[in-house]
């Protein structure tokens, strides 16, 4: 057994009897957003645009977002150590579902659907740009090319020779895509050696939502209907991770400030009897909605495994004393068609009940 060379030792061998040559010449792929990015829910500043109606339990909501195209800068030159970004705006709107109705208008003829929410989130990825190391990008391209070689002489078709195939290898020149299919250990290396972005990065984004709330109750004495008009707001900034060596794992940190009004209780009142046998009753709130200010905080961890996607969300909502956690797993989608079709599990420290909901959307873009 000590005689047989390895398998390491033949491609080596090999790499010896191509001529040198290098990535260079091949432009640098765009930075992109991690796959795993893409995978949630279309209401989260870091995810794919689309339509989308969620629903538990005890509520539902609709949700729209249209993102603009990506845009990718790379470091002025690939001699040059740096940082290659990807960045995009996105627009969001999203409406509560009342049970019992059949549609709801994010917006119509007179502006707005009531509990409108309409968003805009701003973020950038940025990934590490190496400089280009011309020798290892040869050394590279060798290896690569000896690796292709042992792999297809095996299944040489009848009347071509070995010299044929190494011919043909040379003149495909060092592609990317081979090191990624015959030598994909050495993916990473290769193209730190051409200075091109790598695997994993950071994550920066700011948010911010204004909602148009029409709020409607009675007087508790008269119970004469009153309208008011809010417009509660809230602003986010978002952090994230995505680790090299874990290209599937996204980490996310968000602290949200939110001003909101929130409808008093609905109950039944009827006023009291006079001259008519007939009492009409009224169902509402009775009373304006309260004004609060809240600060919430949240942890999210994304992993993308090969047929689903799971997050696992903790919310601490520090103004109010209030821990919500929510699951969702995300099942519909492909590589090509990102995922927001799943069902979602979600806890919070207040109600202490466990609520069970699904989510289904597709991909929707204007751009």
């Amino acid at each position: 057994m000590g005689a047989r060379p390895s398998h390491l030792a033949a491609v080596m061998a090999g790499a010896a009897m191509l001529s040198p040559a290098c990535f260079g010449q091949a432009s640098p792929p765009k930075v992109d957003l991690p796959a795993v990015g893409y995978r949630a829910e279309v209401r989260s500043a870091v995810s794919s645009p689309g339509a989308q109606l969620s629903a538990t339990n005890e509520s539902s909501s609709v949700s729209l977002k249209l993102s603009s195209e990506p845009r990718t800068t790379l470091a002025a030159s690939v001699d040059q150590a740096g940082f290659a970004t990807w960045s995009n705006w996105s627009v969001k709107a999203e409406a509560p579902l009342k049970k019992g109705e059949q549609q709801h208008d994010l917006l119509h003829q007179d502006g707005w659907g009531n509990s409108t929410s309409i968003g805009v989130d701003y973020i950038v990825f940025l990934t590490r740009q190496s400089a280009r190391d011309k020798a290892a990008s040869e050394k590279y391209c060798q290896i690569g090319q000896a690796a292709r070689f042992e792999a297809e002489k095996r299944q040489l078709p009848a009347g071509t020779s070995e010299a044929d195939l190494k011919q043909k290898i040379e003149a495909d020149g060092c592609l990317v895509d081979n090191i990624r299919k015959y030598a994909p250990h050495l993916l990473e290396a290769v193209r730190a050696a051409n200075g091109y972005p790598q695997a994993g990065g950071f994550l920066l984004g700011v948010s911010g939502a204004l909602e148009f709330k029409n709020a409607k109750y009675y007087l508790p004495d008269t119970l004469a209907k009153q309208e008011e008009n809010k417009r509660p707001w809230s602003i986010a900034l978002t952090a994230g991770w995505n680790p090299q060596r874990v290209e599937k794992l996204l980490l996310l940190f968000r602290a949200e400030h939110k001003r909101s009004y929130e409808d008093e209780e609905a109950v039944t009142r009827c006023p009291v009897a006079g001259t008519t046998p007939t009492v009409v009753c009224v169902t509402g709130s009775f009373g304006p909605p309260s004004f609060s200010k809240s600060n919430v905080v949240s942890f999210e961890s994304r992993y993308l495994f090969d047929k689903f996607a799971i997050a696992a969300i903790v919310s601490r909502n520090v103004s109010k004393n209030v821990t919500t956690v929510e699951v969702p797993v995300y099942l519909f989608g492909n590589d090509k068609v990102p995922w927001n079709g799943g069902v979602r599990l979600a806890w919070d420290s207040k109600d202490k009940d466990l609520k069970a909901g699904v989510f289904v959307g597709v991909p929707f873009s204007f751009f």
